[in-house]
């Protein structure tokens, strides 16, 4: 059984490494900046075609937690 242990292994090495490139690929996208990453998402779902979606606010429950 060394070899579905070697095979798990291998396969998390791979998930992890593929999910590490494609968040430096969309930070390097986005200038290494967080908050145009979030406004760019803001705006995307700000300029929907569908008056529901549009209407939303991306940022607004994670807002609740910047204020002290």
């Amino acid at each position: 059984m060394k070899g579905t242990t070697w095979v798990q292994i291998i396969k998390a090495v791979l998930l992890i490494g593929g999910a590490a490139l494609m968040t430096v690929m969309v930070l390097v996208k986005f200038g290494m900046n967080f908050s145009e990453i979030l406004g760019a998402a803001q705006a995307s779902v700000s300029g929907s075609t569908t008056k529901a979606v549009a209407a939303r606010d991306v940022l607004a429950p994670g807002a609740q937690y910047g204020h002290r």
